[in-house]
């Protein structure tokens, strides 16, 4: 018995790129507005850019998952380690900053 073929083949990297283009535009603009004037937009498009670029690269056609879903996780995850990378300081850290914050706020 043949196994079962997948109703899309494996697309270009490229024709990933270009179709998918918007997405990286719309989560760069969403993180953002998110974060506010600390980072440039050009800074967190043109890493989106590059999420969605690995993201085509490292992209395995499944019946179950979309390149769409797949690159937007891929992006988010990118434009996230290109903001701890400039907070230089630890997860744990940020997150206990957060909360003496808020807790200074209540106060």
């Amino acid at each position: 018995m043949l196994p079962r073929a997948y109703s899309e083949s494996a697309p270009c990297p490229d024709k990933l790129v270009v179709a998918h283009y918007d997405l990286a535009r719309k989560i760069a603009w969403h993180i953002h507005g998110r974060v506010g004037r600390r980072v440039e937009i050009e800074d967190l498009l043109q890493v989106a850019y590059l999420g969605l670029l690995d993201a085509a690269r490292r992209y395995k056609v499944r019946p179950d998952t979309p390149f769409a879903a797949y690159a937007g996780i891929r992006i988010r995850g990118a434009l996230m380690d290109h903001l701890r990378g400039l907070a230089g300081m630890a997860r744990g850290a940020l997150q206990m900053q957060t909360r003496l914050r808020n807790a200074e706020q209540r106060l």
